[in-house]
């Protein structure tokens, strides 16, 4: 099945705007965004800490990713695979109740009453990942 190229391009900018936005938001303050997971409660520091190194890269790379002819699919899968990581510690989050920063992009606003929106745009980007992946010619343009 091919796959219509402005769809494909459409959610290509999408994804990798949003992940190259979000990295380097977090490269930008790194102790906030340490902040931010630690109170999710979810993991211990030392987690925390590795994620903090580790998540700002990947998230970048995986927004040039998408543009690479040899790595569209990877990145398409570290995509999918982080928005359903995030929509479970989000989820969970919201059901202990807890009124935290999101830290998707660097911000320490109260996100308890956006939830709902967060999970909703998370499993948006997932659609969108899992889609590039399934359905990607072996470059966009």
């Amino acid at each position: 099945m091919k796959t219509p190229s402005a769809l494909s391009v459409f959610f290509a900018i999408i994804l990798s705007a949003i992940f190259a936005y979000a990295g380097f938001a977090k490269l930008a303050n790194p102790s906030e965004f340490f902040e931010s997971l630690i109170a999710y409660q979810s993991f211990p520091q030392s987690i925390c800490l590795a994620i903090c190194y580790v998540l700002p890269p990947l998230e970048i790379l995986a927004a040039i990713g998408i543009w690479t002819k040899r790595y569209i699919k990877a990145a398409a899968l570290i995509i999918a695979g982080l928005n359903i990581a995030f929509i479970a510690v989000v989820s969970s989050a919201w059901i202990r109740g807890l009124d935290i920063s999101c830290g998707c992009f660097g911000d320490v606003s109260s996100i308890s009453s956006e939830y709902a929106y967060i999970v909703l745009r998370d499993a948006l980007l997932f659609a969108m990942g899992v889609f590039l992946f399934k359905f990607h010619r072996k470059y966009l343009f």
